[in-house]
């Protein structure tokens, strides 16, 4: 079976519920391994089989349900997973809901929305002074204008339902026929009930008077539920819209266009037909388009958006470049060595817009309570109105007891809405992945931001890491008289040219800069953590790690002492002489280790070193614990050993054998200064390599477990207290009761106030 795999945007949803709808559906359809459904960025994470079942028919099955699944051209499913932007979104009209009604996307106030507001403050205004007038609080209204309020209600609510409400009839028919119910199915349920039983009121007053009292009618409920109800998802999708911001301004520093050299001619050209063979022309002030390596020119290039720093970064020839920055001053002549869609731009967009879209594992509980929402509002509201139809007409009388049990049964369905509880996780992930995001800090999912959030063990690598990373020879030391630095050095270069270890690359440079000959050596071969070997006219020379049976006088013992890494250069076993290199930590490492430690987190340092050179650096920046001379293989092991300790470890990493120990770790963090395995491994890359980001991440991956907990308790709280009190629970020990006004408004902004809680994340400083 194959797996196709896409993130699809879906137009017409209005609110979480529907959001939980299309994906319970979808996820018992077979062929379908998973569908996620995020109702923050209104996008799906589909994984299923198109040969049993085709994109087609999925798109079908949401058109159905009333929403409309955006299917890319096949060309363009790998590039972006199906980018859409938002503005075109918004030029769409639901199936259901008219592009005046529709407030998926247009997030202003539209002609149909504005009357209804208006209609709504009418209502209230009247029904705010008859209450208020037979409290004795104000005068009575006059009869006249109080007759022609009550006469015009009717015509409200047709207007009303038949403009911003129209949507509700559709929901109400889909589940009558399919059983699939949403929150639109419950307010529309709910309102139609009240605004039917109106009108039978209203046109069979003289048949009912003596049963019941015909003066009481819920046209208001109508008006003002839908009325607010509608006015809170504008103002919801205008707060979902700020926590999108971040991939929205990603994609915005995407070039649409390039200057090229072809044919001794400068010209503009699509960004997407730009090949690697090409000369892009980046003048001052212009936006790079694409990643490459700098040909001639130098310049100043701001990276901010990137990698969050703010000081720009000089470039000269063969630097490399990266599409989306800024060239600040001079020329630049660029060769591409990534073409569009395959940039690191278009890369952290993918990576950002898939994190948004993850599940983190506290989801899992918002799912499984709203999975069972709908039908348990749907059987309280049953149950409330048979109750107060059957012990209400026995304590209170029919006609006392009939209005009761229409409003309880409304009411329920009103403010019963399990939106704020599906919209506690994913505004918050959405929020806190888009500041990691313009912070130069990139996430894989949202299980290992929740994860962040209980570390208390971080562990570093040590070269590339808290070092430089770029070590220098810093001596050079023949075992005779014989041998002279040059030989030594010209050797053991020309073994290690074949590696890519940082002491070989060093070793390699200090030939260049002394510009000594490197040897046509053959037969090269190298072992992780053990050293390289070659052939040179039939003689075995080995670089590698001295021991203490090769260190007769100590030499290496006092290189190291003073944090230097000492390899040995051997001819046929016999040694040659030592090669000194040093990496001196990076002027951040300190300051990231003192703040971690006032985090109250465990520092530790885990290297290949040798135990001297280890606790040199460590001392240097007050590091207490190091695990040192650990082989490749071994990473990971510590890293186990730590966790089985009980602590939740982050190991922060830039090298290809760390990516092990990357894997192991209950979040691997690694440098996008390093390899790609060890940015394939790691959870966390942090572009441009900054490590001072990493208290950061703590910090805001804290900050945003705490926002979905408080979501979560304000989501709890608000049904926990809303429904038994719209039940009418309270009403025979209390008097207490709700007001249609008070029911809409609660049920709308209470998914504002999550989105709004979650924006608090923004407003973390880093």
């Amino acid at each position: 079976m194959s797996t196709e795999k896409l993130l699809l945007p879906v137009k017409g949803m209005h609110c979480a519920s529907c959001a939980m709808l299309i994906e319970k559906t979808l996820s018992e359809t077979p062929g379908i391994t998973k569908a996620e459904v995020n109702a923050v960025s209104e996008k799906i994470s589909l994984e299923f089989d198109p040969s049993t079942l085709p994109l087609d028919t999925i798109a079908q099955d949401i058109h159905n349900l009333g929403y409309e699944l955006i299917v890319p051209k096949i060309e363009n499913r790998t590039s972006h997973m199906a980018e859409h932007d938002h503005s075109e979104q918004g030029e769409h009209d639901h199936s259901i809901w008219d592009k005046d009604s529709s407030i998926t996307q247009n997030t202003s106030f539209p002609t149909e929305t504005r009357l209804a507001l208006s209609l709504a403050a009418i209502t209230i205004f009247v029904m705010g002074w008859d209450t208020f007038g037979k409290l004795g609080w104000v005068p009575m209204m006059w009869p006249i204008p109080r007759e022609l309020f009550h006469a015009l209600m009717p015509m409200f609510a047709v207007i009303i339902l038949s403009t911003v409400g129209r949507g509700y009839f559709g929901a109400v028919w889909r589940f009558f026929r399919s059983g699939n119910a949403g929150m639109d199915a419950l307010v529309g349920i709910g309102t139609i009930t009240a605004t039917a039983y109106s009108f039978i009121l209203s046109g069979f007053s003289t048949v009912l008077s003596p049963y019941l009292d015909v003066q009481i009618t819920y046209f208001d409920v109508t008006v003002v539920v839908i009325a607010l109800i509608n006015l809170g998802r504008i103002l919801e999708a205008q707060s979902k819209r700020r926590t999108g911001e971040a991939v929205s301004a990603l994609m915005r520093l995407e070039a649409k266009t390039a200057w090229v050299v072809r044919d001794g001619e400068e010209l503009e050209v699509d960004v997407e037909t730009v090949t690697l063979s090409d000369e892009v022309i980046v003048r001052p002030g212009m936006r790079i388009p694409i990643d490459g390596v700098v040909l001639s020119g130098a310049s100043w290039v701001d990276e901010s958006a990137l990698t969050g720093e703010s000081i720009p970064v000089e470039k000269a020839p063969k630097d490399e470049v990266s599409a989306g920055t800024v060239n600040t001053s001079g020329l630049l002549h660029i060769r591409p060595i990534r073409l569009a869609g395959a940039t690191l731009l278009a890369e952290i967009i993918r990576k950002v817009e898939a994190a948004q879209n993850s599940k983190a594992p506290i989801q899992g509980l918002a799912d499984r309570i709203s999975s069972i929402f709908v039908p348990t509002v749907l059987v309280i509201a049953t149950l409330s109105l048979l109750s107060w139809l059957i012990l209400g007409t026995y304590f209170l009388g029919f006609e006392k007891a009939l209005p009761l049990a229409i409003v309880s049964f409304v009411w329920v369905l009103v403010i019963a809405c399990p939106c704020a509880l599906w919209l506690a996780t994913p505004t918050a992930i959405v929020t806190g992945v888009g500041k990691w995001a313009q912070n130069g800090i990139l996430i894989k999912n949202a299980e290992a931001l929740e994860l962040l959030a209980s570390v208390d063990t971080v562990v570093f690598d040590k070269t590339g890491t808290l070092t430089e990373g770029k070590p220098e020879v810093t001596d050079i030391i023949p075992i005779s008289w014989k041998y002279r630095e040059e030989d030594i050095l010209s050797l053991a270069a020309s073994v290690e040219s074949g590696s890519e270890h940082p002491i070989a690359g060093a070793i390699v440079r200090a030939t260049e800069e002394r510009k000594i000959a490197l040897k046509n050596i053959s037969h090269f071969q190298s072992t992780a953590g053990s050293g390289v070997r070659a052939e040179l006219d039939g003689k075995i020379l080995e670089v590698r790690r001295p021991t203490l049976q090769n260190d007769p006088e100590n030499i290496v013992s006092k290189l190291e002492s003073s944090g230097k890494t000492v390899v040995m250069l051997t001819i046929d076993g016999e040694v040659m002489g030592y090669i000194a290199v040093a990496d001196r930590p990076k002027k951040s490492a300190k300051e990231v280790v003192s703040r971690l430690k006032d985090m109250g987190k465990l520092v530790v340092m885990l290297t290949g070193d040798n135990e001297r050179t280890a606790h040199a650096i460590a001392t240097e920046i007050s590091i207490e614990q190091v695990i040192a001379g650990v082989l490749p293989t071994g990473k990971s092991e510590e890293i186990e050993r730590l966790r089985g300790e009980n602590r939740k470890v982050v190991m922060v990493g830039d090298g290809v054998n760390d990516a092990p120990a990357l894997a192991s770790a209950d979040v691997g963090i690694a440098m996008a200064t390093g390899s790609d395995a060890a940015m394939a491994s790691a959870d966390v890359t942090l572009i441009g390599g900054n490590i001072l980001k990493i208290p950061s991440a703590l910090l805001l991956g804290r900050g945003t477990v705490r926002t979905i907990h408080q979501n979560l308790f304000w989501a709890f709280c608000f049904n926990i207290i809303g429904i038994p009190l719209a039940a009418g629970l309270f009403v025979p020990f209390f008097g207490w009761t709700l007001s249609p006004a008070f029911a809409g408004a609660a049920m709308a902004f209470s998914s504002v106030a999550v989105v709004t809680n979650s924006l608090r994340l923004k407003r973390i400083r880093l």
